[in-house]
């Protein structure tokens, strides 16, 4: 059941999606620069005064003891503000997810996700240190439904990108988080640490893909290190505008089986 007094994570970025547009214009300049759709965080801060809109459809099956699950997340949104030339504001959820255990007789569970708040900060840039490098810190708000948290989750990662020359660029990020999940007897908070790196490269014309390697570990005693492989193409209309699909692939019996999504992109200057 949903906590009494919470606030849905959809309502608040419904409103942000209404109100976005109404203050903002096009903006010129330099191509639009995601998140979207790599596992590894932009290492760039939007510029001031912008507001850029990230969203999509992610999907996921995982199979063991000769059961499928199966996992739906829409709309997955982040929504970055401009504060200053090197600090920007993220606010992000999953949307709504629906799982489905694969369990004969249990019913598929849809809920909304919690809400993720964060800052992050520009360390160096390519044209001055040769290097893209941010750091982003902030907390998940329970403002979700059954599969809610129920406490504020806080998390880190650094972030970085050196290009190679040509439309070629090698990046990363190393993430640290402390996710509550249930326990046997209540809900306990674990160490998460994950980490990856991320190949990316033009295709000609507006059109880029990406190749990138995932590792996930918790401090569980049963708990391997995850390994994922994720691949995906970037097409731009212009400089605001950025349409993507990617496909990710577990590379280990711990790693869900098979992950993909599609999604848009938008920037806008208030």
């Amino acid at each position: 059941m949903s906590r009494r007094g919470a606030v849905p994570a959809g309502a608040l970025l419904l409103a942000a999606l209404v109100v976005a547009p109404r203050i903002a214009a096009a903006q010129p300049g330099t191509p639009i620069n995601t998140d979207r759709p790599s596992f590894t965080s932009a290492p760039r801060v939007v510029d001031p005064r912008v507001v850029q809109i990230e969203t999509g459809i992610v999907a996921g099956r995982d199979t063991s003891d000769d059961l499928t699950a199966t996992t739906l997340a829409a709309p997955d949104v982040l929504i970055r503000m401009g504060l200053h030339r090197r600090l920007e504001l993220r606010v992000g959820t999953a949307g709504w997810v629906r799982q489905d255990s694969g369990r004969a007789g249990r019913e598929a569970t849809t809920s909304a996700a919690d809400t993720s708040v964060a800052l992050e900060y520009q360390i160096s840039t390519q044209e001055g240190a040769g290097l893209d490098l941010a750091l982003i810190g902030g907390t998940s708000v329970p403002t979700g439904g059954d599969a809610s948290s129920g406490t504020v989750d806080p998390f880190a990662r650094l972030v970085w990108n050196r290009a190679l020359g040509g439309a070629a660029s090698l990046g990363g990020t190393v993430n640290w988080s402390q996710p509550t999940v249930p326990g046997p007897s209540r809900r306990e908070r674990l160490q998460t640490f994950e980490a990856s790196l991320v190949l990316g490269h033009g295709l000609g014309d507006s059109w880029s893909a990406f190749w990138e390697a995932v590792g996930r570990h918790e401090d569980r005693d049963a708990d391997a290190t995850s390994w994922f492989a994720n691949a995906g193409v970037l097409k731009t209309f212009g400089p605001d505008w950025q349409a993507d699909a990617w496909l990710g692939r577990g590379l280990n019996d711990v790693a869900a089986d098979w992950a993909f999504g599609v999604g848009l992109s938008v920037r806008f200057r208030r």
